[in-house]
C-alpha cells in the first residue's frame, strides 16, 4: 500500500512519537510509506530510511496569521497528495485532521483521522467543537484510543471508526529492573495537562511518612520555571529534581522504585504504557478520557486515582512505597499485560484497518 501520515511536526508530543513509531513500521513492513509535517524540527523523532519526508514551510511561518497560515498548508497538503496519489491517508491530532478532510475533498483518496487525546480537550470552544462534529465525519474512517473519546462524536463518525491503542517499543519490555529504594519518577511535558503542582504538593505529603523518598521529574515545557519555584517555596529542592528530555528513558525506568502519571486529561498516555512494559509498579489518576483505566486494572497491576487530589496521590505512593512484595506483583503484572501492545500486534491491527477502509 502507498501510506501517507500527516500531523503538524515529528517531536516533542506523544503523539509525535507515535506517528514516528508508526510509519517506520509500515516501512518495514514493504508499503510506500512517507510523512508530511508543516515543518521541520530539531527534535524530530527519528524514522526508517524508507520513510519519504515532505514539508510545507518552514518552521518560522506557523506564526503567520491563522487564516493564511491554514489555507496555506491545506493548499500544500493538496498539491503533494494530487502529485502522489496516496491510497491511504492517516492524519494525527486536531488540526491535521481538519486540514486532511478539507485537503482531500474531491480527490478521491481514502482518509483516516486519528483522534489522539481528550477531544473535549482537544475540540473546545464553539468553532473547533462544530468543525469537529460536522466536518470530521467526513473522513473514511478513524482511530480512536478510548470509548469515551469514540463516544463524542456524532454516530456517522463512529460507526466507521475503531479503537486501537499506541504501541510500545521493544526496548521497554526488556528493561533489566535494578530500583533504586524510594525513587519516584514522572515523565511528561511540563504542561497544564500532566498537572504536576497536584504530584508536586502529593510528594511534600509523601515525605512526612517516606523521609526517603526522591522525585526526579524528566521532560520540558512552558511551566518548567513554574513548577520548579513551587519545589522551591515548599523547601523540596533537596528532594525533587528536574532532568529534561532524555535520550534514554528504559535506563531511568530500570532504576525506579515508582512511575507516577498526575494528568488531568490523558488520550492513551505513552509514558504510562511504556513504565508498565518495563515491570514498574505504576500509579495512575483515573483522567478523562479514560486511557490510564484501560491500562490499569485498580489494585491488580497499578493504582488509580481522581485527577486533581494530591492526598489521594500521596497515598497511593506510600501504599506501593512501603509494600515492597505487593509492589513487585504490581510490576509483574503490569509487564505481561503490555505484551498487548507491541509494535507488532499494533501495526497488524492498523493493517487490518486501512485495509478495510481501503476494501481490501
Amino acid at each position: 500500500m502507498k501510506v501517507f501520515f500527516i500531523c503538524k511536526k515529528l517531536s516533542e508530543g506523544g503523539a509525535e512519537r507515535v506517528v514516528s513509531n508508526l510509519c517506520s513500521a509500515f516501512s518495514l513492513r514493504g508499503h510506500d510509506t512517507a510523512v508530511i509535517n508543516c515543518f521541520k524540527t530539531d527534535l524530530d523523532y527519528p524514522v526508517e530510511k524508507g520513510v519519504r519526508r515532505f514539508f510545507l514551510e518552514e518552521e518560522s511561518s506557523q506564526n503567520d496569521p491563522f487564516l493564511k497560515r491554514n489555507l496555506r498548508r491545506i493548499r500544500g497538503i493538496r498539491e503533494i497528495l494530487k502529485k502522489e496519489r496516496p491510497d491511504v491517508v492517516i492524519s494525527f491530532m486536531a488540526e491535521s485532521n481538519f486540514r486532511t478532510v478539507a485537503g482531500t475533498a474531491g480527490l478521491g483518496i481514502k482518509t483516516i483521522i486519528s483522534v489522539r487525546n481528550d477531544p473535549e480537550k482537544e475540540y473546545e470552544g464553539r468553532f473547533a467543537t462544530a468543525l469537529a462534529k460536522g466536518l470530521l465525519p467526513q473522513a473514511d474512517g478513524c482511530v480512536f484510543q478510548t470509548p469515551d473519546a469514540q463516544a463524542y462524536f456524532p454516530e456517522k463518525l463512529q460507526k466507521k471508526s475503531v479503537i486501537i491503542p499506541n504501541a510500545v517499543k521493544q526496548d521497554f519490555f526488556e528493561v533489566k529492573r535494578e530500583p533504586k529504594e524510594f525513587l519516584v519518577t514522572s515523565c511528561g511535558r511540563l504542561t497544564e495537562q500532566k498537572d504536576y503542582r497536584s504530584l508536586i504538593l502529593a510528594f511534600k505529603d509523601l515525605l512526612k511518612k517516606v523521609p526517603r523518598a526522591r522525585l526526579q521529574i524528566y521532560g520540558t515545557g512552558e511551566l518548567e520555571e513554574e513548577l520548579k519555584e513551587l519545589s522551591r517555596k515548599e523547601k523540596l529542592e533537596k528532594f525533587v529534581s528536574f532532568f529534561g528530555r532524555s535520550s534514554d528513558i528504559p535506563s531511568v525506568l530500570s532504576k525506579t522504585s515508582l512511575f507516577v502519571l498526575s494528568s488531568a486529561y490523558e488520550g492513551m498516555p505513552n509514558a504510562l504504557m511504556e513504565a508498565l512494559a518495563a515491570g514498574v509498579p505504576s500509579v495512575s489518576t483515573d483522567c478523562p478520557c479514560g486511557g490510564p483505566r484501560m491500562l490499569i486494572e485498580n489494585g491488580v497491576n497499578g493504582l488509580l486515582v481522581p485527577p486533581g487530589d494530591p492526598e489521594a496521590l500521596s497515598k497511593a505512593m506510600e501504599e506501593i512505597l512501603t509494600h515492597p512484595i505487593k509492589a513487585q506483583k504490581m510490576g509483574e503484572e503490569a509487564r505481561k499485560r503490555a505484551q498487548e501492545y507491541t509494535t507488532d500486534k499494533i501495526t497488524d491491527r492498523w493493517e487490518e484497518y486501512v485495509r478495510q477502509v481501503l476494501g481490501k
